[in-house]
């Protein structure tokens, strides 16, 4: 049994992400994240369900646990709703489950995530036999399979056949292997059913008992060692002041948490947003006043030495949302360097919205100067070609000295999802070009709406 796919990455990330039976894919092909990446398409072709889908598996992961009903253990179940710091608007299984998936009465959706060196397959299967209003938003989990890719172990906890299998294999040609009922794999050690059954396991095979600690450990870094940041498109509301007690303004809360996080902030993170206001064009720095220490109120300084400056509600809805985006990411930094030694995957959606070509650009010179002064990585879900054409310029501007060495080193990863198909990747060349094509409707929308105007020119 191979236990060692290719090209699996061993450092703290989120890597990769496939599922099937979700939403509107069937079958979504397992895609590598990259530290820069970003995913094209035209509108309700599948980009916020790749997003959805990781930060799904990620909180779920992290949360799996068994509980009681009526004096009974049940099975650890999947969570559709919203979480603690943020609702993807799904809801429940059922709105979750493919409509062919449905039409063929397959109830089943499958999760597969690369945290680390670890791979996790999830099942998640229909609950439509209890009526419970609580379960409207979970789903039984079936089955849930580690795979510790470096340490050559797989361990698969079957809860639909109340079974657990497990087999080590230390020199990759000689795997062992234990299949046994899963109730004989209890304990309470850990505040996760997942890591639970692992530790019981290991006091039973005693000949792999710190192996298995070790592949512990090795979940527990997984998913510890890992943290996503996701931003999501939202209004923009002028006002005056901002309420901290109204929880349902983002706005508002975007403000607290910078204005909670500013006093622990190092001397480059005080910088931060002064300094790409400046390379933006918005201003020269920022001063946010508390107002009866319930709300806040946020003026823009054209010169560091004003008293006051420009109220954020006189500002363009523009800059309001480029200002806010800068807080958000600034609030992020400070918190990825105290987490020492913890990785950031920072998710933004549509960050162009209502700014300016040349603004858009410039996005993704902040994103790759963010990643690489502190090493947080981004997945861009984006209609803005000026984004793309930006990263385009970056690796070309690399200067890689052959294909292969931009294959090995290139952090830009680029995901085309066409109406119709599975999205794929769009692939550089050392120059920055692409090496597929997008389908019509992106780069190529501009340039056909300006010959249509010239061969109305050469008309006349």
């Amino acid at each position: 049994m191979d236990l060692v796919p290719q090209n699996i990455q061993t450092k703290r990330t989120m890597r990769r992400i496939g599922f099937t039976n979700f939403r509107r894919f069937e079958q979504f092909p397992v895609l590598d994240i990259n530290d820069m990446t970003f995913l094209v398409g035209s509108n309700n072709t599948g980009k916020s369900t790749m997003v959805k889908a990781i930060l799904l598996v990620y909180d779920n992961l992290r949360s799996l646990r068994s509980f009681q009903k009526d004096g009974k253990w049940e099975v650890p179940k999947f969570k559709f709703d919203a979480s603690k710091t943020r609702d993807l608007h799904i809801g429940t299984f059922w709105r979750a489950l493919n409509s062919k998936a449905k039409d063929r009465a397959d109830e089943h959706i499958t999760f597969t995530a690369t945290l680390n060196q670890l791979t996790y397959d999830v099942i998640v299967t229909s609950n439509k036999d209890n009526t419970d209003d609580l379960y409207e938003t979970m789903a039984p989990v079936d089955c849930i399979t580690v795979t510790d890719h470096k340490n050559l172990v797989r361990i698969e906890v079957d809860y639909a056949n109340q079974l657990l299998n497990a087999t080590v294999d230390y020199n990759g040609n000689n795997p062992q292997s234990i299949t046994d009922e899963l109730d004989k794999f209890t304990s309470f050690a850990y505040n996760n059913d997942l890591l639970n059954r692992i530790y019981a396991l290991s006091a039973v095979w005693q000949d792999h008992t710190e192996l298995l600690k070790t592949v512990i450990d090795d979940i527990l870094a997984s998913l510890s060692d890992n943290y996503i940041e996701y931003f999501y498109a939202h209004g923009v509301t002028q006002k005056v002041v901002y309420s901290f007690e109204d929880k349902n303004d983002s706005i508002a809360t975007i403000i607290h948490d910078y204005e909670n996080e500013r006093k622990l902030f190092d001397k480059n993170e005080e910088q931060f947003t002064q300094k790409w206001m400046t390379k933006f064009g918005i201003g020269k720095g920022i001063k946010i006043k508390s107002v009866s220490g319930a709300a806040f109120s946020v003026n823009i300084l054209d010169d560091l030495h004003q008293k006051e400056g420009i109220n954020l509600v006189d500002m363009g809805i523009g800059y309001i949302q480029l200002i806010l985006l800068l807080l958000k990411l600034n609030t992020f930094i400070s918190r990825n360097r105290r987490k020492k030694n913890k990785t950031t995957l920072i998710i933004i959606e549509e960050p162009e919205q209502n700014l300016h070509p040349r603004l858009q650009s410039m996005l993704t010179d902040l994103f790759a100067s963010i990643h690489e002064e502190y090493g947080i990585r981004f997945l861009i879900e984006t209609h803005s070609e000026y984004i793309i054409r930006a990263a385009q310029v970056k690796v070309g501007d690399s200067e890689y000295n052959s294909q292969e060495q931009l294959d090995e080193d290139c952090p830009f990863t680029v995901y085309y999802f066409p109406e119709d198909d599975i999205p794929y990747d769009m692939g550089f060349t050392t120059t920055g070009k692409f090496t597929r094509e997008f389908r019509q409707g992106f780069f190529d929308e501009a340039g056909k709406l300006f010959m249509n105007v010239l061969k109305r020119e050469r008309k006349e």
